[in-house]
């Protein structure tokens, strides 16, 4: 039987097992602790140095990103071709609407 408990003195891990003799029965219990605080603390601190490891790769992956959609949509906007103003469908380089019309 093994198990991770803590007390004032750090976390443990222990394990126990039972002792036989020659007729199989119990007649005594090995038990074994040793301290992972040390090991505990090492991979808290990993964990949180790769949770902002990967919060810093994102900044830098979303501000180049953000800025090249900005130069990439700026030539249509200075067009007057912004996608989300207009609706409707395309006919040969006119608006469905206008080639309905005649226009």
């Amino acid at each position: 039987m093994t198990g991770i408990f803590e007390d004032d003195f750090g976390t443990w891990i222990a394990a126990i097992a039972p002792i036989y003799n020659s007729q199989d029965k119990v007649v005594g219990v090995a038990q074994v602790s040793r301290t992972v605080t040390e090991r505990y603390d090492k991979i808290r601190e990993q964990a949180w140095s790769e949770i902002r490891h990967a919060f810093i790769t994102l900044l830098v992956c979303i501000i180049p990103a953000t800025w090249m959609a900005r130069r990439l949509l700026k030539p249509i906007r200075q067009l007057g071709g912004d996608p989300g103003r207009h609706h409707g469908t395309l006919v040969r380089g006119r608006r469905a609407e206008e080639s309905e019309r005649g226009g």
